[in-house]
């Protein structure tokens, strides 16, 4: 990190320029990356903490509740924040779900703590 400030300082560039707005993995789906730590970001975690699941190469997002306004809110978010679309899960006699995968989004909850 020390290195890549060096070098923005050389390029007499500011961070808001480097960073990109959008970034995608092999399959060339382009996600949304929130530039800063804001409220709506903020809730999100909050609804997801704890819930990031890993099968095989793959990685899911889901939040799980009763509260349909909660998992509409969910949907809303990981749409405005990433420009995904999540789905919703309705089983019976199981808790509903919101579901979506990326590896990208899993990144950057996990960093974020």
């Amino acid at each position: 990190m020390k290195h890549l400030k060096k070098l923005v300082e050389l390029a007499e560039a500011s961070w808001k320029e480097i960073i990109p707005s959008e970034v995608s993995l092999q399959r060339g789906t382009k996600i949304k990356l929130p530039h800063k730590l804001d409220e709506k970001l903020a809730y999100f975690i909050g609804l997801v903490a704890g819930d990031v699941s890993k099968a095989g190469r793959g990685v899911s997002i889901i939040f799980s509740t009763r509260n349909r306004h909660m998992r509409h809110r969910f949907i809303e978010l990981t749409k405005e924040l990433f420009g995904i679309e999540a789905v919703e899960h309705l089983q019976e006699e199981k808790v509903p779900a919101v579901r979506f995968h990326s590896k990208i989004v899993a990144h950057l909850l996990e960093k974020l703590g």
